[in-house]
């Protein structure tokens, strides 16, 4: 399985405001394997370097993509690290340490 990423207002700079975020996390299948249906995603966010992880909002958005909403303070290096699994059992969780930052008020 695969995983990938698309934050809402992120600049060239891997940076965005601070507050509302979200995230679009796309799960699939590498080209060659089995396509089955990914029916479940689960997104944990850190500000903190991942010593302490809070749950985000994830609802489905169909075809394998679900959207992840939380709050990320000012001046934040936001953590991320997403679960999925598809209806054969598979699943990935991957951990991404300082994915991208908040900047200042």
């Amino acid at each position: 399985m695969t995983l990938g990423y698309r934050v809402a207002g992120l600049s060239q700079h891997g940076s965005t405001r601070p507050g509302r975020q979200a995230v679009t996390v796309t799960a699939g299948h590498i080209q060659l394997a089995p396509q089955v249906p990914v029916t479940l995603a689960g997104v944990q966010v850190s500000f903190d370097g991942g010593k302490t992880w809070q749950r985000a909002q994830v609802r489905p958005l169909g075809g394998g993509r679900f959207r992840a909403t939380f709050t990320a303070p000012p001046s934040a290096r936001v953590s991320l690290r997403s679960t999925a699994r598809d209806s054969a059992g598979n699943g990935l969780t991957e951990t991404i340490l300082n994915a991208y930052q908040t900047r200042t008020v």
